[in-house]
């Protein structure tokens, strides 16, 4: 289950690389005029931070997420909880990190 899980992060990593190297290779903007290296430029940083969240957020070691999985397949048996959590029960959890992290997220605007 471990390696299954890895998939989701490392392929977000994967695409991360691939949008960063594909940036790198872009010629310089034309400061005469709009050129298509300009829209091009923007959709690869995107995809590189986008990716990069995505993949930090599903190592998040919460069982429904991959993170969760990855941490039940490395530590040891007697360590790890004999039940697994249930998405109804992240759920309050979750919710309540999300309320944390806009709150903060917006502050600036009021």
């Amino acid at each position: 289950h471990m390696l299954i899980a890895l998939a989701g992060p490392l392929s977000n990593l994967l695409l991360a690389l691939v949008s960063a190297l594909i940036l790198r290779a872009l010629p310089p903007a034309n400061p005469q005029g709009f050129t298509l290296v300009e829209p091009v430029a923007a959709m690869c940083q995107a995809g590189v931070l986008v990716n990069v969240i995505l993949a930090v957020f599903n190592l998040v070691p919460v069982p429904p997420l991959d993170g969760g999985n990855v941490l039940m397949g490395v530590v040891p048996e007697a360590v790890a909880p004999k039940r697994s959590v249930t998405p109804l029960e992240v759920v309050p959890r979750a919710r309540a990190g999300v309320a944390i992290v806009t709150d903060e997220a917006f502050a600036w605007v009021a």
